[in-house]
């Protein structure tokens, strides 16, 4: 009894001294800003986080504050803000040794970002590694690795990635991994291959067999060697990286080594780190032009960017038989974030190279077949203005306003018979019903048009201005004129053409802001807004981009920056673009909701 009694003192006392410390406000707010940074990471937003891990420390007494305090400074090296790092390192005064760790691990990143190669090593080597968890481990030898690479000591530095290989865990940070060591191990000598220091990292011998194989990749035993290697090394972790390569032939190119911690986990990775951007675009060749509006509108996006820390933009010109080795030549020169291709094969040719994986954040301008209701591989964004998601918001709309039964009328072609596909599945998706579907070209489309079943109680439209005006006249002159029409924005040619138009009365269809309103998508359904400026002064400097198609394309430019430098919001809010309402849906495409307009007397009229 009396032993109860001392020890329900001994609690009272223990928690008197714990409310005296720590008091329950205090305890209720760092569970709320727990509970914040969760989600600011959950964006990529790591300068928040590492913002609201400070403020939890504000809140917290040793050891929970210096844990707080080390952890908002592994954030702000993960945005790579090491100015605010460094400020935060010097505020850390703790003796714990698993704490200690990481302070020293940090401030060999700082180091290394800053070019100080010894003094980096200097707090590799004051570190206690078993202190370490996963995620900082990786870190450790990762930046270990690089400082041997830096130092010319590539035995060394191989060894290092030999033993980080089997902590990473995801396939991107692996595949990265393994180019490197491949990197080093195809610039050793078959004797030095051979003759390996002991004691040897995990994986070894079956790494420089392999190395010694790929020596002679067209030897005509090679495959039956490969064969053999495989039966070997079933296990070995090359197989899910490079081997199907070797198999092809392929050459695998390594990447240059970074200071910046190896992706941990997908998440993590959806950062942009905005300082360097690499603008991919075909600037040769069948799609010039229209690369050059993209680029024009990116780069005019960029210079009207008013934030100090605005990126660098360096532009290279891609083909399907150079994008790869360009790509991985600017993550070498230190991009952060990629912007490109456009053209089905370029893009088709720069994601067969990283299926796996892309190893920088990237934003494709266009959406490969290959990746039609797939997973995109980790840190690939597409984004692009295909027709076929036009019709898919046109079949919607001619749903939404009541419409059961449509005839689908297109011109002749692969691209009016992929609109045409795009607007019968949707429709019957929703539960409509197609009542035809017709081809027509510019010689027989009266005939076709008899053909329009008196069932349709509407039309959805799949062609260009010119054909199109054809159309509304030819059943007008059929008496089926009062059918409603719907087409997607290929219908206007972008400019006012009063007398042509007056054909197209009464079409619906959707377009972007930056041609029906000269400016973002409206906010509060305002569509009288004024013209942005940067619309205004482009008029005045560049007409030929202001016109037409380019307009359209002009204006994909300006968005695409504006993606890249906003992705992590994207994933919880939309942004009003100058192409339309823009978010991210969970394949990582960006899905625009465009404006509707409708012909009204020539003129199109946004409603």
């Amino acid at each position: 009894m009396i032993l109860k009694r001392i020890l329900i003192v001994a609690l009272l006392v223990l928690l008197q001294q714990g409310c005296m410390v720590r008091p329950i406000i205090s305890d209720t707010s760092v569970r709320n800003l727990e509970t914040q940074a969760l989600q600011l990471l959950k964006r990529g937003d790591y300068s928040g986080a590492a913002n609201t891990y400070l403020k939890m420390a504000g809140y917290s007494v040793s050891p929970l504050k210096e844990e707080y305090q080390i952890t908002a400074v592994e954030y702000y090296i993960r945005a790579n803000l090491m100015n605010p790092a460094k400020v935060q390192l010097r505020q850390i005064q703790t003796a714990q040794p698993s704490i200690q760790s990481r302070i020293y691990l940090a401030q060999a990143q700082v180091a290394l970002s800053e070019n100080q190669v010894s003094q980096a090593a200097s707090f590799l080597n004051r570190l206690n590694s078993k202190a370490l968890q996963t995620a900082q481990l990786i870190n450790y030898h990762h930046l270990k690795a690089t400082i041997f690479e830096i130092q010319g000591q590539t035995i060394r530095a191989l060894y290092e990635r030999l033993i980080l290989d089997p902590i990473l865990n995801n396939d991107s940070a692996q595949r990265l991994n393994h180019e490197n060591i491949w990197q080093v191990l195809t610039q050793l000598s078959p004797i030095q291959l051979k003759q390996m220091p002991l004691p040897v990292p995990p994986n070894l011998l079956g790494w420089t067999g392999l190395a010694q194989l790929s020596k002679n990749l067209q030897a005509p035993d090679f495959q039956t060697r490969l064969a053999d290697w495989k039966l070997r090394y079933p296990q070995h972790p090359a197989h899910k990286t490079l081997i199907a390569r070797l198999n092809e032939n392929i050459p695998i190119v390594a990447t240059t080594p970074s200071a910046m911690p190896l992706p941990i986990n997908p998440q993590q990775n959806q950062n942009i780190i905005s300082q360097n951007i690499a603008l991919l675009l075909p600037m040769t060749g069948q799609f010039k032009d229209a690369a050059e509006a993209v680029r024009d509108g990116f780069m005019a996006a960029a210079n009207a960017d008013e934030r100090a820390n605005k990126p660098q933009i360096k532009i290279h010109d891609v083909t399907p038989e150079t994008v790869a080795n360009l790509y991985q030549q600017a993550q070498q020169n230190g991009a952060q974030a990629i912007v490109g291709p456009m053209g089905r094969n370029t893009s088709v040719a720069l994601y067969n190279a990283f299926e796996r994986g892309f190893p920088l954040p990237t934003l494709m301008l266009y959406e490969p077949e290959e990746l039609a209701n797939k997973n995109p591989p980790q840190n690939l964004f597409q984004f692009s203005l295909t027709p076929e998601d036009e019709a898919r918001q046109v079949a919607e709309k001619a749903w939404k306003e009541g419409h059961r039964n449509a005839a689908i009328i297109h011109f002749e072609g692969g691209w009016g018979e992929r609109v045409a596909k795009a607007f019968a599945d949707r429709w019957s998706s929703l539960g409509g019903q197609v009542s035809g579907t017709i081809s027509f070209n510019k010689k027989n489309l009266k005939q076709q048009l008899k053909s329009v079943p008196e069932t349709a109680q509407c039309i959805l439209l799949g062609t260009f201005a010119q054909e199109a005006r054809l159309v509304p006249s030819y059943l007008k002159y059929m008496k089926k004129a009062q059918i409603p029409f719907y087409a997607t924005s290929h219908v206007y040619d972008a400019e006012p053409q009063t007398s042509l138009d007056r054909e197209l009365e009464g079409v619906i269809f959707p377009d972007m802001p930056w041609v029906l309103l000269k400016g973002n998508y409206p906010e509060n359904n305002q569509s009288n807004q004024e013209p942005i400026s940067i619309y205004t002064i482009l008029q005045q400097q560049s007409s030929e981009r202001m016109s037409g198609a380019n307009k359209r394309l002009f204006g994909f430019g300006v968005d695409a920056y504006r993606v890249i430098m906003q992705m992590p919001q994207l994933n919880n809010q939309r942004i009003a673009g100058v192409t339309g309402l823009l978010s991210v849906d969970q394949n990582n495409r960006i899905y625009r909701e465009m404006m509707w307009a409708k012909f009204v007397n020539g003129l199109a009229k946004p409603f």
